[in-house]
């Protein structure tokens, strides 16, 4: 396991015990103090405690899920089905925005058994019509759900850093 992976499930998992104590907190509060004192000074101790939380708790579930990404692309990488396919197009991906500007994706084909199937790569920040080198790209499945898959890219694109 690579450093940052191990720090990025480090991270989730530090945030996900911190929301649980200050959402622990928050309900011993609620439920301990008398009514009658509870409204008067306590309700926004509750209230704080119960925010951060809940805003911890959503913070580590969005680092466990990256994690969790790089993760399955990996196994991908290393343990899906190889299928050549065809580079059929470049759209843009206007699902996600980013400063006025949508990232491109290759749109890749292959057949098999008399159907055919269209597979989508990463986004790409950058036109990259004039730097393809190729034609086909290798794409990694799982032998058992054809949805999930990864898009080689680095066939045909050298890394680019946009300045």
């Amino acid at each position: 396991m690579m450093g940052s992976e191990r720090t990025l499930r480090f991270i989730w998992r530090l945030f996900i015990v911190v929301g649980l104590i200050c959402l622990t907190v928050a309900a011993s509060v609620c439920l301990l103090t008398p009514k009658e004192d509870f409204w008067q000074e306590l309700w926004i101790i509750s209230f704080v405690f119960g925010l951060l939380g809940a805003v911890f708790i959503l913070l580590g579930l969005i680092f466990c899920f990256v994690s969790t990404r790089g993760r399955r692309l990996a196994k991908l990488r290393e343990t899906g089905e190889p299928v050549n396919a065809q580079i059929v197009d470049i759209e843009r991906n206007r699902a996600l925005t980013v400063n006025g500007a949508s990232p491109y994706r290759l749109v890749c084909k292959y057949e098999e058994e008399g159907m055919t199937y269209l597979c989508r790569s990463e986004n790409i920040w950058y036109n990259p019509q004039a730097m393809l080198r190729g034609s086909t790209v290798t794409i990694y499945r799982d032998p058992d759900n054809y949805r999930k898959y990864y898009v080689d890219i680095s066939e045909v694109l050298d890394p680019v850093i946009d300045l």
